[in-house]
């Protein structure tokens, strides 16, 4: 339930950063089925400027070089450490996982300019990695 915590925390930072800059087009992509991401994004709130696409075969994931994690990169002591900051600092805490999707599926996040470019990111490094979306914005003229 460790990676729920972060999921929820990058997609609050999505939805946030999407809302500060309209002319970024912000792509959240989930792995778990329609109805599952429906329910989960419903209960954070909403979408709000964040276009959700569901990928349950994962073929996304897979072009963009994310596969299924090991062990240490899910239940390393740093993970367990930002999960509990979360619940304690931020009340978020795990919420039910629908088995739709894959906890061990490895994350990412990147950003291109217009013309289709990286300018940003990469796959993350553990299940505790929250990346810096704005920094991301600023790359590609997000200001």
């Amino acid at each position: 339930m460790l990676t729920v915590v972060v999921a929820e925390k990058t997609f609050l930072e999505l939805r946030t950063v999407a809302n500060k800059f309209p002319n970024v087009q912000c792509i959240a992509v989930s792995h778990s089925s329609k109805a599952a991401t429906n329910k989960w994004v419903t209960a954070l709130g909403g979408a709000w400027a964040v276009t959700i696409v569901v990928d349950e075969e994962r073929e996304l994931y897979a072009n963009w070089g994310l596969g299924v994690s090991n062990s240490w990169h899910l239940v390393n002591p740093a993970v367990g450490i930002a999960a509990r900051k979360l619940w304690n600092e931020e009340k978020i805490w795990p919420r039910e996982v629908d088995p739709s999707g894959n906890r061990w599926q490895t994350g990412g996040s990147w950003a291109t300019d217009k013309m289709g470019t990286i300018r940003w990111g990469g796959a993350s490094k553990s299940a505790s990695e929250i990346a810096d979306f704005r920094e991301a914005c600023n790359l590609v003229g997000g200001y």
